[in-house]
């Protein structure tokens, strides 16, 4: 998603049928194409049962925590090789 610049939106409210959530999507399509407008993609938006669209996650925290993530999957991999390394050393 944060890659591909992609605006997502999710329905947060639980424990709707079918019926309620496309009248709730059906309800917000102006709300989204106005917030498509006015916020920079990668996000991510929370749809609220009572029609409300607000930001969760905005361009920039979406890639930091992409670098984050990426960071953390680097030092898996070099502690992965240290420990392959001390494994191969004492067998």
């Amino acid at each position: 998603m944060a890659y591909s610049n992609a605006p997502v939106f999710t329905l947060v409210s639980a424990n709707l049928n079918t019926a309620q959530m496309i009248n709730i999507f059906s309800g917000v399509i102006q709300k989204i194409d106005n917030f498509t407008t006015g916020n920079q993609p990668p996000f991510i938006a929370k749809i609220y049962k009572d029609a409300t669209v607000k930001l969760w996650k905005n361009h920039n925290q979406l890639n930091k925590l992409l670098k984050e993530i990426s960071r953390n999957y680097l030092l898996i991999d070099l502690l992965k090789y240290i420990i392959m390394k001390i494994i191969k050393i004492f067998s």
